[in-house]
């Protein structure tokens, strides 16, 4: 039924069920506001609710649909813990199932999304896309406020204060209850597609909140891509609201928070002065000095030395969860009074190849006081956790069944081959696809643009 006539424009019809159902999709707004929370007992129950919301129109090729990356993942998996795996003990056992369910529920998650938009109106599945980035703009700001008010600053990025500062960017999560890069990845994302759909001034609010977050170091993926967006796109509004988005960074980092500017130099120069032999050194230090500097470089390092280390560490790297991975972290005794209730609860595990590896590192972390927890000191890294703990199995199945995936419909999509670039630079910082959140969006964006019509990137 539509809502057309003057006489059903009433406030009484915009405030019922049947008018919201017209205008947006129910059962995707919801699934978007719930499943990216980082509230590991929410997901799977969200997945639940959104399956029996949907009921008979679900279907199996709702899931034939995922990337197939999401099912052939967990084959070196298991070829590993059967074949090249001498502990089948209960903790063990239990992360591993655990790992499983996390990939599943990405398959399933998208799922979900391909029921929606496929059967649903592309106008309906856009505005439901508007109305959560609104929603979201809505808790950010928020966010911000609350800074403001508990700093007693309207600047809280430039005082002297270890908890706002250059950290005052932390508090700005959204409605995602995530590090506040996963607010800023997401939002660089709805940047990206409100920018090719037209909807200009949502695309600099969005690129606003990514802003605000202030996480310098995605920023230097995002910054790139947008100056290599305001030669490609054609059109002269997107051109002058990407170059409104270049200067409000200009201003941020100049006038606003100036601190974390001379953070972002800091880091880049130190990289250039130390030596190899420093960073390798680096990695005994526990004093935050030279380990909050390097020991991304570390961890990849570390990576490199145990795939290189045995054939089979070379092919199916450690297994999953035993080597750098959010499961492995929250299995283990590390930063035990941070986990959720459900990881308190289970039987604590700490594979051997991740004690030897990353856990000195996520220990010396954590040791530190909370403006040190971030992704530039954590070891955090999707490569890290495809090749240390898939293997070179792990890596070319993400090539060929994930990333290839999306581009074989490259003639069919516009902005997706954008993000496609943007997360991939991303998962360089953390591991994505267990926050089952930015990774998410990416696939929901990639969805909608196959509904609409194709814009030209260049």
């Amino acid at each position: 039924m539509q809502y057309n006539s003057a006489g059903d424009n009433t406030p009484e019809k915009r405030f019922s069920w049947a008018y919201i159902k017209e205008q947006v999709d129910p059962v995707l707004l919801i699934f978007l506001l719930l499943f990216p929370v980082d509230k590991v007992v929410l997901k799977p129950v969200t997945l639940f609710l959104a399956i029996i919301w949907i009921g008979r129109k679900f279907s199996f090729k709702d899931i034939k649909a995922a990337p197939p990356f999401y099912f052939l993942i967990l084959v070196p998996a298991f070829v590993q813990l059967l074949f090249f795996n001498n502990d089948f003990s209960a903790p063990h056992i239990i992360s591993f199932v655990i790992g499983t369910l996390y990939w599943c529920m990405c398959a399933l998650a998208f799922a979900v999304m391909h029921n929606r938009v496929s059967r649903g109106y592309t106008e309906k599945i856009e505005r439901t896309l508007e109305v959560f980035f609104l929603i979201n703009l809505l808790v950010s700001a928020a966010n911000l406020v609350y800074v403001m008010v508990i700093s007693g600053s309207l600047n809280p990025y430039n005082i002297d204060d270890l908890r706002f500062g250059n950290s005052t960017g932390d508090f700005i999560r959204g409605i995602f209850m995530a590090p506040s890069y996963i607010n800023m990845f997401i939002n660089a994302m709805f940047g990206i597609y409100f920018l090719y759909r037209g909807r200009y001034l949502y695309s600099f609010l969005a690129i606003a909140i990514a802003c605000a977050t202030s996480s310098n170091f995605a920023n230097m993926v995002l910054l790139p891509v947008l100056v290599v967006c305001l030669f490609l796109v054609r059109d002269g509004k997107a051109r002058i609201t990407i170059g409104l988005q270049l200067l409000l960074y200009i201003v941020f980092y100049v006038l606003i928070s100036p601190g974390n500017l001379a953070y972002l130099r800091s880091s880049v120069s130190a990289r250039q002065r130390d030596t190899m032999e420093e960073r390798a050194f680096s990695k005994f230090y526990r004093s935050g000095g030279k380990l909050m500097h390097y020991c991304k470089v570390i961890s990849v390092c570390e990576t490199y030395e145990y795939m290189t280390a045995s054939r089979q560490n070379f092919i199916l790297g450690a297994g999953m969860g035993n080597f750098s991975s959010q499961l492995a972290v929250r299995t283990s005794d590390l930063n035990t009074s941070a986990k959720s209730r459900l990881f308190q609860k289970l039987p604590t595990y700490t594979a051997p190849a991740f004690k030897d590896n990353h856990y000195s590192i996520f220990q010396a972390v954590y040791s530190l006081p909370p403006e040190y927890h971030s992704i530039r000191h954590f070891p955090g890294s999707f490569i890290n956790q495809l090749l240390g703990e898939y293997g070179f199995a792990g890596l070319a199945i993400f090539i060929f069944f994930y990333i290839s995936f999306f581009l074989k419909r490259y003639r069919h999509i516009s902005y997706t081959i954008v993000m496609l670039a943007l997360a991939c630079g991303f998962l360089a910082f953390d591991y994505l696809f267990e926050y089952l959140s930015a990774m998410v969006f990416f696939e929901l964006f990639y969805l909608v643009d196959l509904r609409t019509k194709p814009i030209p990137v260049l």
